[in-house]
């Protein structure tokens, strides 16, 4: 058990469920004020996706000695009611909330009343406001309900009548608005201003609007809330900064006061009114993506170094693909941290958890930037309690500066975790030090145990005569299952283009025998290049991620097998499929791609991620090859692209081509 003394030297603990726009502007903040009272700071990001707290933060709790907490808004409410819950279990760390309202510590927050008033003045003071759409945020929540009633006094002050049923639902998300948006145009309802809850929710209600021909500001003013500096391409947002920097130090401030004994308090930060181009109705509008829109929203240009700290991460995902072992990946990894901007980093990987006692779970230094403690990285490093983070040789690298905790595994597999520092906080090298470094291990570690099963098999062969069929039947499936493992492509994690090649000429073979029915499936993300010039590879990696992850949840069949066939284009083979049937998987796969709601504003079809499937089934015989089969979804897939993409469509198969 940590004593009060130990504690007391340990770190303030910043919780978040994510490193977005929204963290990253906070943080500085709480750096600034706690670096000026010698007070180190570390920064714990889990898993997004992983509802609850994580193993690693209880293990910080139980060993590190956090000795204050600032806890920033989890997005989901296992995780809220789960860190609640621990904090509760440590009475003696003085915690803070940050961004949200809590019943059972302080709180650190906007003033929303106040900024949502003047918003909402300065729309009316436009001149000409008289019918406003009022874009609603989710029901109970603090921000939106004080929001909103500030939204209606403000108007009904302005003798401005808010029609209820110019009154939507946007809950804070852009899928929703734009549709709600939509429907009211389409209705042929007539407003002139476009108040939404939040900036997401105001970026969708733009998209809509100009997607309907109206113009914005020219027809409709539409304003935001929060100052998220999320660069649109039509127009920039008048919104309210919540003075995300400000509300870092008064919460820094807040907790130091706390861990000096003051009584606990809450605190309202101001907001700033900040105008821009969607309400200038005086002024014209600088044409989408010109120098004028750029200029005046100053939030186009690319931080000082992010440039090269993302070629690097990029480098370094390529480098991860040829890695063999775990030392492999630290030395790709500890190549590229200086051009990762990365200043401090120590990787622990974990040894297996004890069955009985999972608390006692031990580590071992892989890797530490800059120099070389003793034997890091080998197998015999020396092994140390998870809980304590680092070993007693560095774990003084605690006491200063500014560490980021992030858990490394995959699907609540736990492999280890890293601490690193970076001067300038930027969300790509979290992204590669969490999702990158975590599937090269666990490729690694995947290897391993076929390897081990491998093994294992063989040693029972050579004792076990009496069963030598059997044990030569298993040895041969772990073998097909390591060489598959060596055929993955190494983005996507499903099959790569040869074990696609491998598999469509046995499926050929197999029905030229038998006389049934091959169907082949070609899926293309649409306009994926605008893609990546919105958003960026790495978004654009992690797309085409969500994309395999789809299609191998549509098919279904154990013969079936989905690859990455090259770029942006995928491949299904469907044996013993006819062409219904390879409608309906091809329907499956792209309603999946749909439900990953992934966001593509630049795409002409509509504002989020689709693709067109090409769809060719035969019964392989006569002259036909597989080319023919080839050819003929290829010509579909272009067919579907023709006809306006986010479909799919069916060709013939034909012999003889030249």
């Amino acid at each position: 058990m940590i004593s009060q003394a130990d504690r007391g030297r340990g770190p303030v603990i910043v919780v978040a469920d994510f490193l977005g726009a929204y963290s990253l502007r906070l943080i500085p903040g709480i750096r600034e004020v706690l670096q000026a009272r010698g007070v180190p700071l570390l920064v714990h990001v889990h898993d997004y996706f992983t509802p609850g707290v994580s193993p690693l933060l209880r293990h910080v709790f139980a060993g590190a000695g956090p000795r204050a907490a600032i806890v920033l808004p989890m997005s989901k409410a296992q995780s809220r009611d789960d860190l609640d819950r621990l904090l509760a279990a440590h009475p003696d760390v003085p915690a803070v909330a940050l961004g949200t309202a809590s019943g059972q510590r302080p709180s650190v927050r906007a003033d929303n009343r106040t900024g949502m008033a003047e918003l909402v003045r300065h729309v009316v003071d436009q001149g000409g406001v008289q019918r406003v759409v009022l874009v609603r945020g989710v029901p109970h929540h603090v921000d939106s309900v004080e929001r909103e009633a500030a939204a209606r006094e403000t108007l009904a002050q302005a003798g401005v009548l808010l029609d209820e049923s110019l009154v939507v639902e946007g809950g804070f998300a852009r899928d929703v608005t734009y549709d709600a948006i939509s429907a009211l145009v389409r209705a042929g309802h007539r407003f002139d201003a476009v108040v939404a809850l939040n900036d997401e929710m105001a970026l969708a209600a733009v998209d809509a609007l100009c997607d309907h021909g109206l113009d914005v500001p020219g027809d409709v003013l539409v304003t935001g809330f929060d100052d998220d500096e999320t660069p649109h391409p039509r127009c920039s947002l008048t919104t309210v900064s919540q003075q995300l920097h400000q509300q870092g130090r008064r919460a820094a401030e807040l907790v130091l006061d706390l861990m000096d004994g003051a009584p606990a308090h809450d605190v309202l930060v101001e907001t700033t009114l900040v105008r821009r181009s969607s309400t200038a109705r005086a002024l014209p509008a600088a044409p989408s993506g010109t120098p004028a829109a750029r200029a005046e929203t100053g939030r186009d240009a690319v931080p000082a170094g992010q440039a090269a700290a993302t070629n690097a991460a990029l480098d370094l995902n390529r480098a991860f693909m040829s890695c063999a072992g775990e030392q492999d990946v630290m030395r790709e990894l500890g190549a590229r941290l200086a051009r990762l901007q990365v200043s401090r980093c120590f990787v622990v990987l974990y040894d297996p958890a004890p069955e009985e006692h999972p608390a006692e779970r031990r580590g071992r230094l892989a890797l530490v930037h800059p120099g070389v403690v003793g034997a890091q990285g080998a197998p015999e490093a020396p092994r140390f309690p998870v809980a304590d983070l680092l070993p007693p040789g560095v774990r003084h690298e605690l006491a200063h500066g500014t560490l980021l905790l992030q858990p490394l595994g995959v699907r609540g597999h736990e492999l280890g975790h890293v601490l690193y520092e970076q001067q300038s906080l930027l969300q790509h090298t979290a992204e590669v030090l969490r999702m990158d470094v975590s599937l090269a291990l666990d490729t690694i570690a995947r290897h391993r145990e076929l390897e081990a099963t491998v093994a294992r098999r063989t040693e029972q062969l050579r004792r076990e005569i009496s069963v030598r069929e059997r044990a030569e039947a298993d040895l041969r499936a772990a073998n097909a299952e390591l060489r598959r493992s060596l055929h993955r492509d190494g983005l996507t994690g499903i099959a790569n283009r040869s074990a696609f090649d491998e598999h469509l000429a046995w499926a050929w073979a197999r029905h030229r025998g038998d006389g049934g029915e091959l169907s082949l499936l070609f899926v293309d993300v649409d306009c994926f290049k605008l893609y990546n010039d919105t958003y960026g590879h790495l978004r654009g990696d992690t797309a085409l991620r969500a994309v395999a992850q789809a299609m191998e949840a549509a098919t279904l069949a154990p013969g079936d097998l989905a690859a990455r066939f090259g770029g942006e284009e995928f491949a299904v083979v469907l044996p013993g499929t006819g062409s219904a049937g390879a409608v309906v998987v091809a329907e499956r796969i792209r309603q999946g791609v749909r439900r990953c709601a992934i966001e593509h504003r630049a795409s002409p079809v509509v504002p989020w991620l689709t693709v067109s499937i090409g769809v060719a089934t035969t019964r392989p015989g006569g002259a036909l090859v597989p080319q023919d089969l080839v050819q003929a979804a290829d010509e579909a897939v272009y067919a579907a692209k023709t006809a306006g993409r986010d479909r799919a469509e069916r060709r013939p198969v034909v012999g003889a081509r030249s």
